[in-house]
C-alpha cells in the first residue's frame, strides 16, 4: 500500500484521512528503525483519534528496546495524559521482558497527582541507565 517510509509518516499524521488509513500507515512502520518512523508512532500516542494513539502503542510495544528510548525522551519533557496512557500501553504489551521489568517505577510514575513531573523525573533516570 505505500511505497516508502514518507509516504506512510505523510498518511500518518494527515489527521483529513480516515482512522483506518492512518493506522495501516502505523503498521507500515513497524519493522522501521528510522528515527523519522518512530518519532511519528510516538507523536501517534497523542494524536486525536483513538484508533490511531492505540496502533502507535501496540506497534511501539512490538518493537520491544528498539524504539523504547525514544519513549523514554518525550516522557522526560512536558508531556500530557494521552502521551502517559499510551506509555503505560506501550509498557504493558511490550515484547521485551526487559522493558517491563525496569519500568515498575515508571508506571507508578505515570498516573496519579502530578504526574506530569514525577513522570519526567522517572524517565530521565531511566534513561540515564537506559542502553
Amino acid at each position: 500500500m505505500f511505497n516508502s517510509i514518507e509516504e506512510a509518516i505523510a498518511t500518518a499524521v494527515n489527521e483529513s484521512l480516515p482512522e483506518l488509513e492512518r493506522e495501516k500507515a502505523l503498521r507500515y512502520l513497524e519493522n522501521s528503525n528510522d528515527p523519522k518512523a518512530i518519532d511519528t508512532l510516538i507523536a501517534g500516542l497523542e494524536d486525536v483519534d483513538h484508533g490511531v494513539r492505540w496502533t502507535a502503542a501496540e506497534v511501539l510495544a512490538s518493537q520491544g528496546e528498539s524504539s523504547f528510548r525514544y519513549l523514554l525522551e518525550a516522557l522526560c519533557k512536558p508531556n500530557d495524559m494521552m502521551l502517559r496512557d499510551g506509555a503505560k500501553v506501550v509498557i504493558h504489551k511490550n515484547s521485551s521482558e526487559n522493558v517491563k521489568a525496569t519500568s515498575k517505577e515508571l508506571l507508578e510514575a505515570l498516573s496519579g497527582p502530578g504526574a506530569d513531573i514525577r513522570t519526567m523525573e522517572a524517565a530521565t533516570k531511566m534513561l540515564i541507565d537506559w542502553k
